[in-house]
């Protein structure tokens, strides 16, 4: 026999087939049940190891969904009580579009002042089934906030899923960018002074509601913090090169004023956008603007006389553009990043935790039941749960320990956003958590599939549980005898 099939065996049957006898079984000795007895109350004791376990349990599916009932009560709970407030933060998390339209509608109509959620329209979603129209969304948040840039560059985003949609997907070239409705909306979005992407107001709705209803899951805590993107991120990328070309060309006629003019209301709008921004891609993308506008700009102000606004300009451009160079991780697909160790952390802890504390538990239930039934402490279960009992509190301790000491920081600053922390690294390390529990269970469903996940787990699992039983009780050999 081999060396790596005998050791397997003597993990599994606890012994080595070949043995003329097995050796004697070695119950579970008292360090070994200590330990157990402690892991298990560090787990049920500890916030950082319950619910880190829970978290990771809960970003695998069919357990990823399972905050939908609740949700439906709280919503129901909130209606009744004319509590917009509850109502607006569900709005977003409802397993049903037209519930979370009706939300909507019913938060702004308890409480206009909430009319700041219908920026939520430039969604796809939304926008490929004509909600925003039917509701009349976009009207009600223009006249809302009319000197806001956000609320005409949901109105472009809208514009170009209908365009997208009439084209199944594929507009010709042009086809969006040329369009009357979608460049009236983008000239007004360039054209507004303020640029406010609702994200504040967005963090003080999911802080008082989270206070109030005591929710606490990574699921409700990070999910609020990074749905909210600024609307129009595509559109205002396209309408930067669009105005670029304008004023190049204007450049070319030697039209110098409306060449600055136009260079000047991209570099203004993206310099709004990047104060306003509140997540590396949103931010990037408004650096990325402002860095064309510096540098098309620079030349023409030194032309000009204006020294000091050229020397600006020029290290301006200089900082944008050695910023950029530099690869960021947020432009590359999500599946061929690197996991990060906090990832990898998080789901070996919950990985151990199964199988070690599943291990402990099944052999503790044959053990007991082993202790009246003298016929079943010969058989090889009877040793595989021994060996269980043995080993398996170690590595459920091990679990524990790394499951406290990744989840434990979270924690921390979860409970300071509850309580009102706005501070960038508290969000970022929310961001960074909730990117963590989700990263692996979305690499590995977008490559399986949902379905075949669960169609291909189970009947391993059933095929595995046959295998082994049939080996240690059904038709379990007996130990062969050397010939002198």
């Amino acid at each position: 026999m081999s060396l790596g099939k005998a050791w397997c065996n003597h993990v599994i049957y606890g012994w080595n087939e070949n043995e003329k006898e097995p050796s004697a079984v070695k119950t579970p000795g008292p360090i070994a049940i200590t330990l157990g007895i402690l892991a298990l109350v560090a787990f049920f004791t500890m916030p950082s190891v319950h619910e880190g376990f829970s978290a990771v349990v809960n970003a695998w599916p069919p357990y990823n969904n399972r905050h939908a009932t609740d949700y439906r009560r709280m919503a129901q709970e909130a209606e009744t009580r004319g509590d917009a407030k509850t109502l607006a933060f569900l709005s977003t998390r409802m397993d049903s579009l037209a519930e979370n339209v009706r939300l909507k509608n019913k938060a702004v109509e308890l409480d206009p002042s909430l009319t700041w959620i219908y920026f939520r329209g430039g969604d796809t979603r939304y926008a490929y089934n004509s909600i925003p129209e039917k509701h009349g969304w976009m009207q009600k948040l223009e006249a809302s906030d009319p000197d806001n840039a956000v609320p005409y560059l949901t109105a472009a985003s809208i514009r170009d899923t209908e365009i997208r949609k009439q084209f199944n997907g594929l507009p010709p070239a042009g086809t969006i960018t040329n369009d009357p409705a979608w460049r009236a909306a983008m000239e007004k979005a360039f054209a507004a002074p303020r640029y406010d992407s609702y994200y504040f107001r967005a963090m003080d709705l999911q802080q008082s509601v989270l206070k109030t209803h005591n929710m606490q899951q990574p699921e409700d805590v990070g999910r609020g913090i990074i749905e909210y993107y600024p609307s129009g991120l595509w559109e205002s990328q396209a309408y930067s090169k669009l105005l670029m070309d304008q004023a190049k060309e204007a450049q070319q006629k030697g039209d110098t004023a409306r060449a600055l003019h136009l260079g000047w209301t991209l570099a203004q709008f993206a310099e709004r956008a990047r104060a306003n921004s509140h997540n590396d891609w949103a931010r990037g993308s408004a650096e990325s603007m402002l860095q064309s506008a510096c540098k098309f700009l620079q030349p023409l102000e030194s032309s000009e006389g204006h020294v000091d606004v050229a020397k600006h300009l020029a290290s301006e451009n200089e900082a944008l553009t050695q910023k950029l160079a530099e690869k960021n991780a947020a432009t590359i697909p999500y599946v061929f990043r690197p996991l990060n160790a906090t990832s990898i952390a998080l789901h070996s802890a919950g990985a151990g935790l199964i199988l070690f504390g599943g291990a402990i538990v099944l052999s503790l239930v044959f053990l007991f039941v082993a202790r009246f039934s003298p016929s079943l402490r010969g058989s090889g279960f009877y040793r595989w749960a021994c060996n269980c009992g043995r080993f398996a509190p170690a590595g459920f301790a091990a679990a524990i320990a790394l499951m406290a000491a990744t989840f434990a920081p979270y924690l921390e600053y979860e409970h300071d956003y509850v309580r009102g922390a706005k501070d960038t690294a508290t969000l970022q390390a929310i961001i960074t958590m909730d990117t963590s529990l989700y990263d692996l269970p979305s690499r590995f469903l977008h490559q399986v599939g949902v379905g075949l996940l669960w169609e291909g787990l189970i009947p391993v699992a059933v095929v595995a549980g046959i295998l082994f039983l049939s080996r240690n009780e059904l038709f379990r050999r007996a130990p062969r005898v050397k010939v002198a």
